[in-house]
């Protein structure tokens, strides 16, 4: 059975795009705003998923997926690391971070809590959750943090690591 030519056309149309595009500046502006109890994490966001990769098909039922990192924290794996570099690692950082993810997602939970109330759902093993409302569509907010894979340490002026995201399945405990 072949696809009517109206149909590929509606498909290749991007699914609300400027709504979504307005979705992400306005929560933008709230989880990056300076008053926010994370704001000296140095916190950044950015667009992840569909809308992130413009690859959203045409439709009202996709949500925004926006990742929130900080990178007053990192994780790291140093197990390619050599005696003398985990050493001179430990040195550089002798004591685990005071502040954690799980600090960061309390402390994002308390802001958006102020500033949503009831439309943010907190229940998610991943992610928060904002329900659409009025014109914001709804939207997935991933809390990270950097985590680095290092190959290679003898001093923060001589490294290699790959950078990428950490992310737990359930911070509630």
């Amino acid at each position: 059975m072949a696809i009517p030519e109206t149909q590929l056309e509606t498909w290749t149309h991007v699914g609300a795009a400027a709504q979504s595009a307005a979705t992400y500046q306005s929560i933008k502006g709230v989880i990056e705003h300076k008053d926010a109890p994370y704001s000296s994490r140095r916190i950044d966001s950015f667009l992840q998923g569909s809308y992130g990769n413009d690859t959203n098909v045409y439709g009202a039922d996709s949500d925004v997926d926006i990742v929130l990192r900080t990178r007053g924290l990192f994780h790291y794996n140093i197990d390619a690391l050599s005696g003398p570099e985990k050493t001179a690692f430990k040195t550089a950082y002798p004591t685990p971070a005071e502040y954690t993810l799980k600090s960061f997602r309390t402390d994002v939970i308390t802001w958006l809590d102020k500033q949503y109330g009831s439309d943010l759902d907190t229940s998610g093993k991943k992610a928060l959750r904002l329900k659409a409302n009025g014109t914001r569509r709804s939207s997935d907010i991933l809390l990270v943090a950097s985590h680095k894979k290092y190959s290679r340490y003898y001093s923060e002026q001589d490294k290699e690591c790959i950078e990428g995201i950490l992310f737990t399945t359930d911070q509630r405990d």
